[in-house]
């Protein structure tokens, strides 16, 4: 888990560049408490602003996210 959450934060980071503020564990997986077969990993991501340009920049990482069998949830 700590491998793909390091990914996602790197393609995060190289994505978003100076707009990420920051990217947040939250959930079983941030107080140790994940299991691999029936836990999500919950992650909340803050951005300086959310505009057309920013939703169209994260495709790309929501179908790689999914590839890794992990649900897309927007909020």
């Amino acid at each position: 888990m700590e491998r793909i959450l390091k990914e996602l934060v790197d393609r995060l980071t190289k994505t978003y560049q100076g707009r990420l503020v920051s990217v947040i564990l939250y959930g079983s997986a941030a107080v140790g408490d994940h299991n691999g077969r029936f836990s999500d990993i919950n992650v909340f991501c803050v951005l300086k602003q959310m505009t057309p340009r920013e939703l169209g920049e994260s495709e790309t990482i929501f179908r790689w996210w999914r590839e890794k069998g992990n649900p897309r949830r927007c909020s």
